[in-house]
């Protein structure tokens, strides 16, 4: 799964929670401090991830203007069509300053 981000402005303490599909597994365990190689190129300040059974939460101590994009993997093990929640993007200390994208419907066929 690949998040990306286009940020209008500057942002400090960017947090997003992207759904995973039910009945799937996040790869990488469920939650632990982000280490230098999972740090994507792109974020400058990528501090932590939580994998949980419904969602993805990552923070981000800083993402400049620009687009941004992180990259998670996820076993897909259930048949079915799902329907997932928006991907939320909130700045942590100000939020009003978030933003929403839709997703797509994932479609496993047994």
């Amino acid at each position: 799964m690949t998040v990306t981000a286009d940020n209008k402005a500057g942002l400090g303490w960017l947090a997003i929670d992207d759904p995973v599909p039910a009945g799937s597994t996040v790869l990488g365990g469920l939650a632990k401090l982000a280490t230098t190689a999972e740090m994507p190129q792109t974020w400058s300040g990528y501090r932590y991830i939580e994998r949980t059974f419904t969602s993805v939460r990552s923070s981000f101590e800083w993402a400049g203007k620009g687009k941004h994009s992180f990259t998670y993997e996820i076993r897909l093990t259930t048949p079915g069509k799902f329907a997932l929640p928006p991907t939320h993007a909130e700045a942590m200390y100000s939020p009003e300053v978030n933003g929403q994208l839709g997703n797509a419907v994932f479609e496993i066929e047994p």
